[in-house]
């Protein structure tokens, strides 16, 4: 089987919730990637909330002494402090993926940060009093609030629906900032909207490509883990059929040479009616070396799927005197009377 054609037989992944339709499966999914998904979702919160943070400085230096410096430094600072303790926590808390804190939390996290996203874009022109001024801070406004919601769907596709709701407010935000602000402007801002929008539907995009990938790939890791498991049992099957085989087949062979070099003496006294008394043990011994050559051959067959099996009834008697046929001549030879439970119970009867 090829990788496309493994892709192409993965369980159905619905576009609304990026899951496996499968409840079973898709729950293993969780059980298996929630550790890498948990400190992926630690550090973006981490590293986004420094940020938050850092931003600080730059409120500190255009806003200070005017009515909005304690709102928009204070919804940075509230964001990246809930942002790096609640980051923290989950590394080191590592809480299981069914407890609902890690949800509640991630998604608060984001409500925090796309309030504080839109807060900050709508404060800032108000402080331009120029059009050239306030063309360039919406300009850069769209540049960084693209890049972070590219980043966010990618970091955080494993909380697809928070990163849906971000898109959107960053889209419907920046799109109506700057219709409001188009008269006071020297050039029109369509590009620039067309540039978040377009943002925003990609971040989506990217956010639903990365979390389908990741199932794909522990499909595929899964059927993998399967078939090594299926060679690993059976490699060891074949070594034990080796084995068994080789053990079971030294006393035909053996019975074989015996039976060979017990002919050659018959033959030379001229004593015909034991001679051909050995020679059918002889075909018998042969007979019983075949058998096991193709059981082998067949039990291979059955391990490369080439055969089915199909359950019969069997004799024991015939199993048993199977067994028996090849060392007869050997037992005749030691003078050792060979009987076997059967014709042992057959003669018990018959007396009775």
């Amino acid at each position: 089987m090829t990788g496309k054609e493994i892709v192409e037989r993965t369980p159905h992944i619905q576009w609304s919730t990026s899951c496996f339709a499968d409840e079973t499966l898709e729950q293993a999914y969780r059980e298996e990637s929630w550790r890498s998904a948990r400190l992926l979702t630690a550090m973006t919160l981490i590293g986004f909330s420094v940020a938050w943070l850092a931003a600080v400085t730059v409120d500190n230096l255009f806003l200070r002494g005017t009515p909005y410096f304690e709102f928009a430094a204070g919804s940075r600072t509230l964001t990246g402090l809930f942002g790096i303790g609640f980051g923290l926590w989950m590394v080191l808390a590592r809480p299981h993926h069914e407890h609902r804190a890690p949800k509640i939390g991630v998604y608060l996290w984001m409500a925090f940060s796309t309030m504080t996203a839109i807060t900050v874009s709508w404060i800032y022109p108000f402080l331009e009093t120029t059009a050239d001024g306030r063309t360039d801070l919406l300009l850069s406004t769209c540049y960084w609030m693209s890049l972070q919601i590219l980043g966010l769907g990618i970091a955080l596709s494993a909380w697809r629906r928070g990163v849906v709701v971000m898109a959107a407010f960053y889209a419907i935000s920046y799109t109506c900032l700057a219709i409001y602000w188009t008269p006071q402007l020297e050039y029109t801002q369509e590009a620039q909207i067309i540039v978040i929008i377009a943002a925003s539907f990609f971040a989506v995009i990217l956010s639903y490509l990365f979390a389908r990938r990741a199932r794909q790939r522990f499909y595929i890791t899964r059927l993998y883990e399967e078939a090594k498991v299926t060679a690993e049992k059976a490699q060891q099957f074949t070594t034990f059929l080796l084995a068994a085989t080789g053990h079971d087949i030294r006393q035909p062979i053996f019975a074989l040479n015996l039976n060979a070099s017990m002919l050659e003496d018959l033959i030379e006294e001229r004593n015909w009616e034991e001679a051909a008394k050995l020679a059918e043990r002889q075909s018998q011994a042969l007979y019983g070396v075949s058998g096991l050559i193709s059981s082998v051959l067949e039990l291979s067959q059955l391990d490369t799927r080439r055969r089915s099996v199909e359950p019969e009834p069997l004799e024991i008697r015939t199993v048993i005197e199977t067994v028996l046929a090849p060392i007869r001549s050997i037992a005749a030879h030691r003078r050792i009377d060979l009987r076997s439970g059967l014709s042992e119970q057959k003669e018990f009867q018959a007396m009775c």
